[in-house]
């Protein structure tokens, strides 16, 4: 049993082709999964396509906040609404072969608690290139990032992660930096990259600048600084869809 979470922020256009190619590998693969859909406040007709996506498909759900909250903050409505043992999380571009989900379930199953897949052929503009190198290089000086780990967006991790991850009170979330808090069993698989699905990316590398300075402050700094802050003060969930 998995649950996928898929945060989203104006897809409105490309929005119900993603979710119906996922729901289709899902359902050729595992006999009983979900997908958790979160639209982060978006501008456009995401909304509207979430809310047919949800009709249409019995295993998807739908989550819209009230306001655009940032994709680590989106991820974590997401990870707090899932219910099965593995939840794996993966953008809304589809740059990656969804039969790496396969290879996180494998992982887990040996015993591992987080996976994360890297791109086997990676295709970036320079100025992404860098911008992943200075996370990669920040999360293993400070974070207790493993050497040989590639963190993405597109992870799977156990119950026990998604349980931890889901307490993080925090008013600037950083999904991997919660995970590296736990000495864990962390494994990485390569998929492929895909094109023909890749839709435009919302990446900004003056916002990852921001998010990484945040994340230090928060989880090295001070890591305990947004204990006893409730769910309700870091995100709005404006509507649901089942």
């Amino acid at each position: 049993m998995i649950s996928v979470i898929v945060p989203t922020y104006n897809r409105g256009e490309g929005l119900t082709a993603v979710v119906a190619a996922v729901h289709g590998y899902l359902k050729n693969k595992f006999p009983v999964f979900e997908i958790i859909v979160v639209d982060d406040g978006s501008r456009d007709h995401t909304r509207d396509a979430l809310k047919q996506l949800a009709q249409d498909y019995l295993e998807v759900q739908g989550l819209v906040l009230g306001e655009n909250r940032g994709q680590q903050m989106a991820t974590l409505a997401g990870i707090r609404k899932a219910q099965y043992a593995y939840t794996v999380t993966l953008d809304d571009d589809l740059e990656y072969d969804l039969t790496a989900i396969e290879k996180i379930v494998e992982q887990l199953d040996l015993g591992y608690d987080v996976v994360y897949v890297e791109k086997g052929q990676p295709r970036k503009q320079a100025y992404r290139a860098w911008g992943t190198l200075l996370k990669e290089w920040v999360f293993f000086a400070f974070l207790n990032k493993p050497r040989d780990i590639h963190l993405t967006s597109f992870r799977g991790m156990n119950s026990y992660v998604r349980d931890y991850v889901a307490e993080d009170c925090l008013q600037s979330v950083y999904i991997s930096a919660r995970i590296l808090q736990l000495p864990l069993k962390i494994a990485m698989v390569t998929s492929d990259f895909v094109i023909a699905q890749q839709v435009k990316s919302n990446y900004n590398l003056l916002k990852l600048a921001k998010l990484l300075l945040q994340t230090l402050y928060h989880y090295k700094v001070r890591p305990n600084s947004g204990q006893g802050i409730q769910s309700s003060k870091q995100y709005r969930i404006k509507e649901v869809f089942e």
